[in-house]
């Protein structure tokens, strides 16, 4: 029955006491109005109400509560054949048909919604929401702050977006406004608050507080996955790469194929100097992410780390085909080329790497010490020089001094 009605029911009983006083012709005549109050407004759409929604529009939000996508725009499409003008349940369609890889189709279904209801907080919400998920930042951040002018307590377009200053790098500013969030009493946005500040934590060096930050989100549910994850990932960054391992299992328990789980997993083993074990999971995460230019760089760290660098540098040169630019890449490819005794080969590869980060420190410093050992001494020189620049007062910086003294010397 619509709240309204429930509403008029309430309304009547009370009327109905304060007239029990009066004649009883009248308290009946009373009665009566009431029940066809009642009944008019049961039969009514209940999206004529305000901030109401019709029975397929609140259908379909379930269906999307429950990751039914199919199911939700059914109910969506239903929806609009009775009411067409309904901006929200636009903006739901569109959120619906990214979720189903249709980022053309929900753009089209928002650009309806915003014909209709321009100034409509859900439709500013949930486009928001939309871009953020296209990583279309500047975008995003428009439609995301001008939800929070319309409906300050917009918790899901708040934490929207404190990720999307995470994701841009405004660290501070995601950690203070995620701070601020009050999520209430739902689970699910209590922890995706934490561990939205806990991942800007890590980034900002602050692993400790990260650590504290994802043990209370697994206080709130041990259950989630992501916090795990998080958990995990913050112990690999503190050298607690054991302990990481069990959080990485706790993960796999919950959801095997957890994005980027084994590039952890297997970094975890690496570190615990298991470069076999290390190998086995980056095998597996590539047949899950075959297309995964990080696996297969870590891959060739840790044949590297088995001495076959036949198969060290297969996978270095996977990793650049799928990303071109992934400097690292081609930087540890030199170092197979150095175990190769193949120089020249290795410089190649060192300057392909500067050509994408010409600041690239170990780059610099590996190039100078190349030269050297093929004679070059004034390329040698260049190179180290570069090093004292970019990066006074570091151990790269001492070392490539002491190299341009001893050619000083002679």
């Amino acid at each position: 029955m619509p709240f309204a009605a429930v509403l008029c029911i309430f309304a009547g009983i009370g009327i109905s006491a304060i007239l029990s006083r009066q004649l009883e012709r009248k308290r009946i005549i009373t009665g009566v109005m009431v029940a066809l109050i009642v009944l008019v407004l049961s039969i009514l759409p209940v999206s004529w109400i305000e901030g109401g929604g019709g029975e397929h529009y609140n259908r379909g939000l379930q269906y999307l509560g429950a990751n039914e996508p199919e199911n939700a725009k059914d109910e969506f499409l239903a929806e609009l054949e009775s009411n067409p003008a309904d901006a929200r349940v636009y903006a739901q369609l569109g959120m619906v048909e990214l979720s189903l890889g249709n980022a053309g189709a929900g753009e089209e279904h928002f650009k309806k919604a915003l014909q209709l209801a321009p100034d409509n907080e859900v439709v500013l919400s949930r486009y928001g929401q939309f871009l953020f998920e296209l990583r279309r930042w500047d975008e995003a951040d428009k439609f995301l702050r001008k939800t929070l002018e319309l409906a300050p307590n917009d918790i899901l377009a708040s934490l929207y977006l404190a990720e999307l200053m995470f994701y841009t790098g405004q660290l501070n500013e995601a950690m203070t406004m995620a701070r601020a969030i009050e999520a209430g009493e739902d689970i699910g946005l209590k922890v995706r608050r934490l561990q939205l500040i806990g991942k800007a934590q890590v980034e900002s060096g602050m692993l400790e507080e990260a650590f504290s930050t994802f043990n209370e989100a697994l206080e709130i549910d041990l259950e989630n996955a992501g916090s795990w994850f998080y958990f995990g990932s913050t112990l690999n960054r503190m050298g607690r790469f054991a302990e990481a391992s069990g959080a990485f299992a706790e993960v796999e328990k919950l959801n095997a194929e957890f994005p980027g789980l084994k590039l952890s997993q297997g970094d975890s083993w690496l570190g615990q100097g298991d470069a076999e074990t290390a190998r086995d999971v980056y095998l597996r995460g590539i047949e899950m992410e075959p297309d995964s230019y990080e696996l297969y760089h870590n891959l060739g760290i840790a044949y590297m780390r088995l001495e076959d660098m036949d198969a060290a540098r297969r996978a270095f040169e996977k990793a650049i085909e799928i990303n071109p630019v992934y400097y690292q890449a081609y930087y540890n490819l030199s170092n197979v080329f150095l175990a190769l005794e193949d120089v020249e080969s290795a410089n190649a590869s060192l300057e392909s790497a500067l050509e994408i980060n010409p600041g690239f420190v170990p780059a610099l410093l590996n190039l100078g010490t190349n030269y050297a050992q093929l004679g070059d001494y004034a390329n040698a020189r260049i190179y180290w020089q570069k090093v004292v620049d970019l990066a006074p007062g570091t151990q790269a910086a001492t070392l490539a001094e002491n190299n341009i003294n001893a050619l000083d010397e002679g």
